[in-house]
């Protein structure tokens, strides 16, 4: 309820029986049947088809009256559209493709600049019609935030309960995928910046991953891990000799002093001091050269 007045306080939306025709930007919008009287502070000289609904924006133009941002239907992709091209910057297009007489996917596409081509999708209900950036070096998603209290901030959280037998699912899932020549392909980036007069009293982690039991764990196969790396070559890929499971990298003069800290006392994982039967190597690129960590069959 909270958030419905913070919403309603925030934007007003009017909505419409049948479609309009946009033509003001102070909210004046004449029915279908193209009475001219009201042709005042429209955007440009075109005329916008297919208007369902109206949002208010919280303040005004001085030269126009109230803002206001138009909400259009289309069955066709708005981009490249000259009859759209002079919506204003936030508009927003609702897309439902059809075949036959089924709705078979629908998009969103909002208005991020002044020309037809610069509608930016920013939902697709079908899996395969990706949401696009309209442009280069731009975020489908963006979400900034500043915390100057004292708890703790989030700036996304994502949580799932499965309750279903046999279910499984994520929290969070990236994937990043290249059709071409690209410099750089991760599914995923972490940053933990201390800033300029900043500091950290307790810790700073680039990621924390952690694995939690409330009642107990249960598990037929015995598979436990707080973190998994998979690898999943097809026999078709070449060029791997520097491929690897986890690799270290130091962009700065100061460099780390330790590649592990086990703050774990003795038992568990830490074993004993003395090792017993050479069993085995662990095999490393270190600058360039192959290297290799003995490992033994047991320790006492």
């Amino acid at each position: 309820m909270k958030a419905l007045k913070i919403l309603k306080s925030l934007f007003a939306v009017r909505f419409y029986t049948a479609a309009q025709d946009y033509v003001s930007s102070n909210a004046t919008v004449i029915a279908n049947s193209g009475a001219t009287a009201a042709l005042i502070n429209q955007v440009g000289s075109t005329r916008f088809n297919n208007v369902v609904a109206q949002m208010y924006l919280p303040y005004s133009d001085t030269t126009s009256g109230e803002i206001n941002i138009p909400i259009i239907h289309c069955r066709n992709t708005p981009v490249g559209d000259a009859v759209y091209a002079n919506l204003p910057i936030g508009s927003i297009a609702i897309q439902a493709e059809i075949t036959s007489t089924a709705i078979t996917d629908l998009q969103l596409w909002i208005k991020g600049g002044s020309g037809a081509s610069d509608w930016r999708k920013i939902l697709a209900s079908s899996e395969s019609t990706s949401a696009t950036a309209y442009t280069a070096a731009k975020s489908l998603v963006n979400i900034r935030g500043t915390n100057s209290g004292t708890g703790d901030f989030r700036a996304v959280y994502g949580k799932i309960v499965l309750s279903g037998a046999g279910g499984s699912g994520e929290a969070l899932r990236g994937y990043a995928s290249t059709t071409a020549a690209a410099s750089a392909c991760r599914g995923a980036h972490l940053t933990a910046e201390v800033g300029t007069a900043g500091s950290v009293s307790g810790c700073a982690y680039g990621a924390t991953i952690q694995l939690t039991t409330v009642t107990g764990l249960t598990l037929s196969d015995g598979i436990v891990a707080a973190l998994e790396l998979v690898s999943d070559l097809t026999s078709a890929v070449t060029g791997m000799t520097k491929a690897s499971f986890i690799r270290f990298s130091e962009l700065q003069s100061n460099k780390m002093p330790f590649l592990f800290e086990i703050t774990t006392a003795s038992g568990g994982c830490i074993g004993a001091t003395t090792g017993g039967t050479l069993a085995g190597t662990l095999k490393i690129d270190h600058n360039g050269t192959t290297k290799y960590i003995q490992m033994y069959s047991a320790a006492s």
